[in-house]
């Protein structure tokens, strides 16, 4: 993913019109009615708000230094869907893309390091937080792949929406990129992360799992732990 993003700041892209690069475009959303007041959230706060390793059980631990405040936005942003299928960019459809409130950590296996998932918080107004998620389900149902190309190099993602089960939440959201890189004369590579989400209220506690590591088991005690901490 870090490479994508390195890409789509290159003029050069394209869109291959195979399945409608996707499915034919997204929907509009229905914006959400719901209150648009940020829950009062101090700094110390948000940062209790994340998960300890005992929280996902056994063998895992924080990576050190990589507590920050990114947004569980950017990960989406850096998708090649974003660029190149019609409506799926949040900024041209008026969907704000910065919650007022972030913060976020990396957890990884204490052993093997095989296992990674990233885990980012952020609070909103309950209508700012409804309409993000809404909008990032309609991306995907709308574009179920898409190409980009530059220097003989391409990425070809493909998107599939998940079932989240055992969460209670106002919103539930999964999906698993896989993400086959092709550069000339080398056998193509294949990346796989699932993205996880669950709001309430204006709280969205997101998981993203990396190099085939699924997060949904994990969501529910993440979800929890924010909760009990803010009070939301």
């Amino acid at each position: 993913m870090d490479m994508i993003r390195r890409w789509l700041a290159a003029p050069v892209m394209l869109c291959t019109l195979t399945a409608g690069c996707g499915g034919g475009g997204v929907d509009p959303i229905t914006r959400s009615t719901l209150s648009n007041a940020v829950p009062p959230v101090s700094p110390l706060r948000l940062v209790d708000a994340l998960p300890e390793p005992a929280d996902f059980g056994s063998g895992w631990r924080h990576e050190t230094g990589s507590l920050g405040k990114q947004d569980y936005y950017d990960s989406f942003a850096g998708q090649v869907l974003v660029h190149t299928c019609e409506g799926a960019n949040p900024e041209k459809a008026g969907i704000p893309t910065s919650s007022k409130h972030t913060v976020s950590i990396l957890m990884v296996g204490e052993n093997d390091g095989a296992r990674v998932v990233s885990i980012r918080i952020a609070v909103d107004g309950p209508a700012a937080s409804a309409d993000r998620i809404s909008f990032l389900r309609a991306a995907y149902e709308g574009c179920g792949e898409a190409h980009i190309e530059q220097n003989g190099e391409e990425h070809d993602e493909k998107y599939e929406l998940l079932k989240v089960s055992g969460v209670k939440a106002d919103q539930t959201l999964a999906v698993k990129v896989t993400d086959t890189m092709k550069l000339p004369g080398k056998e193509p590579d294949t990346e796989v992360d699932t993205m996880a989400y669950a709001r309430v209220g204006g709280l969205v506690v997101a998981l993203a799992g990396r190099h085939g590591t699924d997060p949904r088991p994990l969501l529910a005690a993440a979800l929890a732990e924010a909760r009990r901490e803010l009070g939301l």
